[in-house]
């Protein structure tokens, strides 16, 4: 990996993504990256994650790729919330979720903590991105219509 000297005060082996994140950051601007730096960046978040930075992790994954974070970090930003009683919070992240089945158990464990005009939201989400006639599909149905 190619590392360069920064010319600030803080690390004398910044990388260059330490380095071009603290210069934007402090701009108050989050950039797009570049696309030939999307492996750079995705071991980058991985370490943020490792070293329980979710936030940070979070803002680097919504700035430098377009699907923005995974499922499994949005799952630890789940929990985390959930542990700090911020439901809406949760709502926020659980909204943002691909995968049917991680939705639908997230539903699960907190529908009784959500409003209802939430809870109902990110059902009819689940549903649509359930596969037609399948179980997590057939369980948001039943869900909604009871709602």
């Amino acid at each position: 990996k190619m590392r360069i000297a920064s010319e600030s005060t803080e690390s004398p082996k910044a990388t260059i993504l330490d380095t071009n994140f603290e210069e934007e950051h402090t701009e108050g601007a989050l950039k797009g990256c570049l696309w030939e730096d999307l492996r750079v960046y995705g071991s980058a978040i991985e370490r943020m994650v490792s070293n329980g930075k979710l936030q940070e992790a979070l803002l680097l994954s919504d700035r430098c790729f377009q699907e923005g974070a995974s499922d499994a970090l949005l799952l630890d930003m789940i929990h985390r919330k959930s542990e700090e009683n911020e439901w809406h919070d949760v709502f926020l992240l659980a909204v943002r979720l691909q995968g049917d089945d991680e939705l639908w158990r997230t539903i699960e464990r907190f529908k009784g903590k959500w409003h209802l005009d939430d809870l109902i939201l990110v059902t009819l989400k689940c549903k649509s991105i359930a596969k037609a006639g399948g179980e997590t599909h057939t369980l948001a149905s039943v869900l909604h219509r009871k709602l």
